[in-house]
């Protein structure tokens, strides 16, 4: 079967060929549905469109790092009812940033301001959900960047369980 996988950077436009390919695992019979992120994270709104998505599923998902998993793409992590770390793989929360390559006014900066309170909240809204701490809790891990190996990102309940990744473990089921 064929993988299926985040990798690199989550741009805008991601979550629709991830919808899509979703859409057509669901079509073809899927009753289990394997995600593995090695990714750097990148666009919070399009991370949230696909940790909505996946949690909204009327199948098991479990998401799996088999590298890195930093930034946005903790977000996307964070679906999986299961969630599965390798060994030698690496987790690291922040808070968000916006970029621009245009001149900032300061109506234009208080705009930014904005946007970063709201993905603060909505991030912070997420990690509190899944790992089952309190908002202000849930804010500590992207008011500072934080790295965590498997057995900090376990420990901290971003990951449910250190598992090796094997031959015999199908990607999609």
């Amino acid at each position: 079967m064929e993988p299926f996988h985040i990798g690199g950077q989550i741009a805008e436009g991601t979550d629709n060929a991830i919808f899509d390919a979703v859409a057509r695992k669901i079509a073809n019979g899927y009753r289990e549905l394997t995600l593995t992120i090695n990714s750097t994270g990148g666009c919070v709104g399009t991370s949230i469109a696909i940790y909505s998505m996946l949690r909204s599923l009327p199948i098991p998902v479990t998401t799996y790092v088999i590298g890195t998993c930093q930034s946005a793409a903790v977000l996307i992590f964070l679906a999986g009812s299961k969630r599965l770390i390798t060994p030698s793989s690496t987790l690291m929360t922040h808070g968000p940033a916006r970029q621009t390559s245009q001149s900032i006014t300061l109506e234009v900066a208080e705009q930014i301001v904005e946007a970063l309170k709201c993905d603060h909240h909505a991030m912070a809204t997420i990690i509190s959900e899944r790992l089952g701490i309190d908002h202000d809790g849930a804010l500590q891990y992207i008011l500072s960047e934080h790295w965590f190996s498997a057995e900090e990102a376990t420990k901290a309940k971003f990951a449910t369980e250190i598992s090796e990744l094997c031959h015999e473990s199908p990607i999609l089921r």
